[in-house]
């Protein structure tokens, strides 16, 4: 996988097109300008978000700039400036995508003639590799902590509770055990994915208190809130489940899902053709997404129940049919993901984002593959075999994270 990354770790050519970009600026990169400009002008190929000092101007003998309020209309962001001095003049910016994707960049221009210490100081600037490990190291633990808290109580809730065991306080004591797990993986991810999308944009001089309090003040640190706060909510639901409020788990799976349509608007999804549709679509695509690795994860720990014998092949058959309508939401929702966010078939060669899709893919109808040539064979179910499934799932998983991280071909154009 750590290959895989290396491979598709975008070229400073190919990251330009990630995200959001720099169409036009007034003063133009490198132009020479007669007059003094009054105003600052950057034009973006989609809505942005500013971050703290968004942009900064510095003078040919390298002060700061005296400007005024920074003004932002859509994907146009304006200032006053005074640039009276003659020289060349660094105009440093840095941005949130609609995503909340860092992106930021520099150029020059002059008044009068060229001269300062800006010549070679041009171009946006490339995301770091560190960015990209951090970012899909961060999107793994969430997702995890997604399927293991919220999954595995679906799981509690349809597969175990219905079957009326005489061990059912056993089990759940077992799979409340897999929630707290995932609770602590929920609250981990943000954290990381805080400084991820820091070091996105302060990765040449270091972090910067100033700019993880500007993310914070972001739609970023918004999303971050409400995804630490479902991980809050669901702590306390499992307290209360295990002092015997079983409508507890009900409300859980009810977090879940508002979980999952917050997760959507931190996607690809506001900038697809079809934004709700697509948002939806994303939606549908995590719960189904923690229900089978969540299932999964359930059923390989409990298959050891020695109390259990005589249920499993009731257990096994809920979760199959479970497990068979998650698999079949993944495959339908990302069909309209991908429909909604590619130009041509063609995309899944030539960009980057389409080439991981299309190994996510290639592992997912294996998996499937598999799971069917095993029950063509009617051959009882190998715990060891699940563990290979469910150690592929993950690999899914970290190329979803750093799909997450690369523009889909629709924003790229």
């Amino acid at each position: 996988m750590l290959i895989g990354l290396l491979l598709l770790y975008p070229t400073p050519a190919q990251a330009r097109s990630l995200h959001a970009s720099l169409l036009r600026a007034d003063p133009a990169a490198n132009s020479v300008q007669a007059l003094p400009p009054s105003r600052l002008l950057l034009v973006f190929s989609e809505p942005v978000q500013p971050i703290v000092q968004t942009i900064t101007v510095m003078t040919p003998s390298g002060q700061q700039i005296i400007h005024g309020a920074v003004k932002i209309s859509g994907n146009q962001l304006e200032m006053g400036i005074d640039a009276r001095s003659k020289g060349s003049y660094l105009v440093s910016w840095q941005v949130l995508s609609q995503d909340t994707q860092p992106v930021s960049g520099k150029y020059i221009f002059s008044v009068g003639q060229p001269g300062g210490p800006w010549a070679n100081s041009t171009g946006q600037e490339q995301l770091p590799f560190i960015y990209t490990v951090l970012q899909a190291v961060a999107q793994l633990l969430h997702f995890l902590g997604y399927a293991l808290g919220f999954g595995v109580l679906a799981f509690l809730w349809l597969i175990v509770y219905p079957l009326q065991l005489s061990t059912v306080e056993e089990i759940q004591d077992y799979l409340l055990r897999l929630a707290k797990y995932g609770i602590a993986l929920l609250v981990l991810a943000e954290p990381l994915a805080l400084l991820a999308q820091s070091m996105g944009l302060t990765a040449s001089q270091g972090l910067s208190f100033d700019i993880i309090g500007g993310l914070l003040a972001t739609n970023f640190g918004w999303l971050l809130s409400l995804r630490l706060g479902a991980a809050l909510v669901l702590w306390i639901l499992v307290g209360a489940i295990q002092q015997g409020a079983k409508k507890g788990v009900r409300l859980a799976c009810l977090v879940g899902i508002l979980l999952a349509l917050i997760d959507s608007f931190s996607s690809h999804a506001t900038g697809s053709r079809a934004p709700w549709i697509s948002l939806l679509a994303h939606m549908v695509h995590l719960i189904s997404m923690g229900l089978w690795i969540g299932g999964l994860s359930s059923l390989t720990g409990l298959w050891r129940h020695q109390r259990l014998l005589a249920q499993k092949s009731v257990l096994l058959t809920r979760f199959g049919y479970l497990a068979t309508t998650a698999v079949a939401e993944l495959f339908i929702s990302g069909v309209i993901i991908s429909w909604l966010q590619f130009t041509s078939i063609s995309n899944l060669i030539t960009t980057n984002y389409g080439r991981v899709l299309l190994i996510k893919l290639i592992i997912f109808l294996a998996i499937l593959f598999i799971l069917a040539l095993f029950r063509r064979a009617r051959k009882q179910p190998i715990i060891y075999w699940w563990i290979l499934e469910e150690v592929a799932l993950i690999g899914i998983l970290i190329l979803a994270g750093i799909l997450l991280s690369l523009s889909p071909p629709l924003l790229t154009r």
